[in-house]
C-alpha cells in the first residue's frame, strides 16, 4: 500500500486600506464614495468611444468607430439598451482610423482621422481634420495642426482646443480650420488640460498654469491647486488620466489611477470621490478616452484591455455610500502552474478585501514561445504595467534584480519560521528580492565506489563506464530516467563552467563528452521494448528533477545498479535510508559542491519594484510561506521553506509497505515508514546548513543542452556544438 500526504490551503488574510479625505470608515476596509455607477451597454461593433452626449430630446449620442463598417456616430432612444448608427464615413475614408473626436455645440462632430490607416502596414498615414456638419456633411479642413499635431481635443464656442507635440495648447475654428488662439506664454510643456468658463487649467511636470481663454494671458495659480494636481498627475504616470470642469459647482474632476477626485476652486480643497481599486476605469491595462459632464452627472469613456469601449455614468450622492475596498492583485508565472492557480483560488476564497488574478503566457498547447512571452512581460514591466507578484522560475532573476525591477521582500522571512538560507540565491547587499517556496536536493544511491566518484563528472563517467564493462548483463543506469539524472548533472557540474562569468568551449567540450559517455552506458529497463533505429538517441529539451520512486524501487529489487535522481520530499529521503536495508552493499549521498550539499530553489516568489500594491504583494507572499499554506498546498513538488511544514511529514510516524512489480512480474514489498528520530534530526541539521545552490538562467540551460543533444546524437561535431553554445551563452550574458 502506498503512502499519501495530501495538502490543502486555507488562507486568512486581512488588510487595512485608507483613503484620501474620506469620511470616517464605518468598519475596517470600508470607505465612503460619493457617486453611484451605471455601466451602459454599447454597440458590440465599437472599437472605441470618444465622446458621449444627450441631444435636446434626451436621446444618447456617442462617437465611436466600428472599423468594419466605417460608422462613427450612434444614437440610443432607450437609454442605451439599443443603438443605431447615424453617421458613417464617406467611401473615400472608409478605411481610415478615427483617432480623436468630439461633439460640437451646433450638433456636429469634429474628428481627427488617420487616412487609409486600415490599409497601410509600414507607412505613416496622413492626418486629416474633419468637421461633420449637423446635416451630416463631411468637410475636410486644412489646419496648421497637420505639422505639429493636435491631441486631447475639446470643442467649445466654435473652437477646437488641443495640445500639439510641443506641449502647447492651440485653438482652431473647427468650421474653417483657421488658427485662433495659442497658449504658450508660460513656456510650460502641458501634459493635460481642461477648459473652465473663462480660462484653461493646464498641468505640467512640476506646476499648474492657468491661461485667460480670451487673451491667453497667464493667470495666477494658487499653491494648493498646483501641488494638488501635480501630485495626482505624478501618481498617474503611465496612465491616460483625464479632467473635466463642472461649471455649476465651479469644481474640477480629476480621474486617474487612484480614482476620481474633486477640486473645489473657490474653497481650494481636494476630496476623493471614488477609489480606483473599486472601479475598472483605473485599470492601467486599458485607457481613458474622455471624461465629460452630462448635466449634473459625469460620463467616463474607457477602452479595456480587450480593446472594447466602456461608458459609465456617475450620479452624485451627497450623503455618500459605504463601500468595501477591493484591490486587484496580479500574480504571474511564465508557464501555467497548477500550484499557483490553487494558491490564488484559495486565497480569494478566504477573504474579500483583495482579489488576486493569476496570469500566465505559456502552456504546452497554446503555441506561445517563452521568448515571446518574456519579451511581452518585460515590455509591461518597463511601462509600469507589470504584475504585482512574479514567479521567477524560468525567468532571468539576476537581470530583474540588477536592474532594480524587484522589491526588497526581506520582511516576509523569519529565521524561526523559515529556512532563510534557501533565499540566498536572491540576496543582494543584505536584501532579499526573491523567496523560494520550495527547494530540491539531488542524490546518488549505489555501491560505495560510485558514491565516492561524484566529486567530478569525469570521475563519475569513468566509474560508470568501467562498471558497465565489468557487468554487461546488468542495468547500470535506466535510460527512462535520463530527464532526471541529466538534470542532476547539469545542476551539479555546469555552474563551475560559468564561475568566472564566461563559458569556455574547451571546458564545455569535457562536459559534453562526459554526458555522452554516461548516456552510452545507460539502457532502457524492461517495461517497454525499445529496439531498432533511434534507440540510442536522446532528448535533452525538457529536463527536470523528479522523485526517486521508480529508480529507488528497481534499485532495491536488484533490477538497477545506480540510482541518480532528484530528492523532492520526505518520501525520497526515506527511500534512500530504508532501501539500503533490502539490498546490502548500497550507500547514498547528496550531490555536493566543495563538499557541501547542493540545493535547487523553485517556486520563487518576487514582488514588482514598481507595482501598485507592493505591501499587498508582500502580504500575499508571506501567506504563501506560512505553515498552513505550505502543508495544504496542492501540487507541491519540493521541500517547503517553512520549518514546520518541512518537518511535518517526517513526524507522521508511518510504518507501512508499498509494492512494486519486478521484471518477472512478481510483486515485491518495500518499506514505507518514517525516518528514525535521530535520522530526522540529522537531516534537519543538514538543511539548516545548506549554502551551496544552483540557479542557472533557463535560457542558458536551453542553449547548452540543445547543443549537447546534437553532439550526443551525432548531429554535430564536438567543435561545432561547443563553439556555437559558448558563443550564444557569452553573447546572451553580455546583452
Amino acid at each position: 500500500m502506498g503512502k499519501f500526504r495530501a495538502y490543502f490551503l486555507m488562507i486568512v488574510f486581512a488588510l487595512f486600506l485608507s483613503g484620501c479625505n474620506s469620511e470616517p470608515k464605518e468598519e475596517e476596509n470600508t470607505v465612503t464614495e460619493y457617486f453611484s455607477e451605471e455601466k451602459l451597454k454599447m454597440p458590440e461593433e465599437l472599437s472605441s468611444c470618444f465622446d458621449f452626449r444627450c441631444d435636446d430630446n434626451g436621446d444618447y449620442l456617442a462617437i465611436g468607430q466600428a472599423l468594419d463598417q466605417g460608422t462613427i456616430a450612434w444614437k440610443s432612444q432607450d437609454e442605451g439598451k439599443t443603438w443605431e448608427a447615424y453617421r458613417t464615413l464617406p467611401e473615400e475614408w472608409k478605411k481610415s482610423l478615427v483617432t480623436e473626436a468630439q461633439f460640437t455645440e451646433d450638433g456636429g462632430i469634429f474628428c481627427i482621422i488617420a487616412k487609409d490607416a486600415l490599409n497601410m502596414t509600414d507607412q505613416v498615414p496622413p492626418v486629416c481634420f474633419i468637421y461633420v456638419t449637423p446635416e451630416g456633411q463631411f468637410e475636410e479642413k486644412k489646419m496648421a495642426a497637420e505639422k505639429d499635431g493636435l491631441s486631447d481635443i475639446v470643442c467649445q464656442n466654435g473652437i477646437v482646443y488641443g495640445r500639439n507635440t510641443n506641449g502647447i495648447i492651440k485653438g482652431y475654428d473647427y468650421k474653417t480650420g483657421e488658427e485662433k488662439k495659442s497658449f504658450g506664454q508660460s513656456d510650460m510643456f502641458v501634459n493635460q488640460f481642461t477648459l473652465a468658463e473663462d480660462r484653461i487649467i493646464a498641468i505640467g511636470i512640476d506646476r499648474v498654469d492657468q491661461y485667460d481663454l480670451n487673451t491667453g494671458a497667464v493667470l495666477e495659480t494658487s499653491e494648493k491647486m498646483s501641488s494638488s494636481f501635480v501630485e495626482l498627475s505624478s501618481r498617474s504616470q503611465g496612465y491616460n488620466s483625464k479632467m473635466c470642469y463642472d461649471a455649476a459647482e465651479n469644481v474640477i474632476f480629476y480621474i486617474g489611477i487612484d480614482g476620481m477626485f474633486r477640486y473645489d476652486i473657490e474653497k481650494e480643497s481636494l476630496e476623493q470621490m471614488l477609489y480606483g481599486e473599486n472601479h475598472a476605469f483605473s485599470d492601467v491595462k486599458g485607457y481613458l478616452t474622455d471624461v465629460s459632464m452630462l448635466d449634473n452627472k459625469i460620463v467616463i469613456n474607457y477602452v479595456d484591455k480587450n480593446r472594447k469601449p466602456i461608458v459609465w455614468i456617475y450620479t452624485y450622492i451627497e450623503e455618500g455610500i459605504q463601500v468595501k475596498m477591493v484591490k486587484e492583485l496580479t500574480v504571474y508565472s511564465l508557464w501555467q502552474d497548477n500550484m499557483m492557480q490553487d494558491l490564488v483560488n484559495k486565497f480569494n476564497s478566504a477573504q474579500d478585501k483583495i482579489h488576486a488574478n493569476y496570469e500566465y503566457d505559456v502552456t504546452w498547447e497554446n503555441g506561445v514561445t517563452p521568448n515571446d512571452a518574456i519579451s511581452k512581460l518585460n515590455t509591461k514591466i518597463a511601462a509600469g504595467d507589470g504584475p504585482d507578484v512574479l514567479l521567477l522560475d524560468k525567468l532571468n532573476a539576476d537581470s530583474y534584480i540588477e536592474n532594480g525591477l524587484l522589491r526588497n521582500i526581506s520582511s516576509v522571512l523569519d529565521e524561526k519560521e523559515h529556512y532563510t538560507n534557501i533565499a540566498a540565491p536572491f540576496e543582494r547587499d543584505g536584501k532579499i528580492y526573491g523567496v523560494p517556496m520550495e527547494f530540491h536536493l539531488m542524490a546518488i544511491h549505489a555501491e560505495k565506489k560510485a558514491v565516492n566518484s561524484i566529486g567530478s563528472l569525469g570521475k563519475l563517467a569513468d566509474y560508470l563506464e568501467n562498471y558497465h564493462k565489468a557487468h554487461p548483463d546488468r542495468l547500470t543506469l535506466d535510460r527512462w530516467e535520463s530527464d532526471n539524472y541529466m538534470e542532476v548533472f547539469f545542476q551539479t557540474y555546469f555552474p563551475d563552467l560559468l564561475e568566472d562569468g564566461k563559458l569556455e568551449k574547451e571546458e564545455l567540450g569535457d562536459f559534453y563528452m562526459n554526458l555522452e559517455r554516461i548516456h552510452h552506458v545507460s539502457e532502457y529497463d524492461w517495461t517497454v521494448n525499445r529496439t531498432g533505429e533511434g534507440n540510442d538517441m536522446i532528448s535533452l529539451e525538457h529536463l527536470w528533477l523528479s522523485d526517486n520512486w521508480w529508480s529507488e524501487g528497481i534499485l532495491a529489487m536488484g533490477e538497477l545498479d545506480v540510482s541518480i535522481s532528484g530528492v523532492l520530499g520526505c518520501d525520497d529521503v526515506e527511500r534512500l535510508y530504508y532501501y539500503g536495508d533490502i539490498r546490502k552493499g548500497l550507500s547514498y549521498d547528496y550531490f555536493r559542491r566543495d563538499g557541501k550539499p547542493i540545493f535547487v530553489p523553485r517556486m520563487i516568489l518576487a514582488a514588482s519594484g514598481n507595482g501598485r500594491y507592493g505591501e499587498e504583494a508582500e502580504d500575499f507572499i508571506s501567506y504563501c510561506l506560512t505553515s498552513k499554506a505550505m502543508k495544504e498546498r496542492m501540487g507541491g513538488n519540493g521541500f517547503p521553506i517553512n520549518r514546520e511544514a518541512f518537518k511535518y511529514p517526517f513526524t507522521l510516524g508511518i510504518d507501512d509497505k508499498e509494492t512494486m512489480k519486478n521484471s518477472k512480474g512478481k510483486e515485491i514489498e518495500l518499506p514505507c515508514k518514517s525516518l528514525p528520530k535521530k535520522e530526522q534530526e540529522k537531516f534537519f541539521d543538514m538543511v539548516d546548513g545548506l549554502e551551496e545552490y544552483t540557479y542557472i538562467d533557463t535560457t542558458i540551460k536551453e542553449i547548452v543542452m540543445e547543443q549537447a543533444e546534437k553532439y550526443i546524437n551525432g548531429e554535430g561535431t564536438l567543435e561545432e556544438c561547443t563553439a556555437l553554445a559558448a558563443e550564444k551563452v557569452n553573447l546572451y550574458q553580455q546583452e
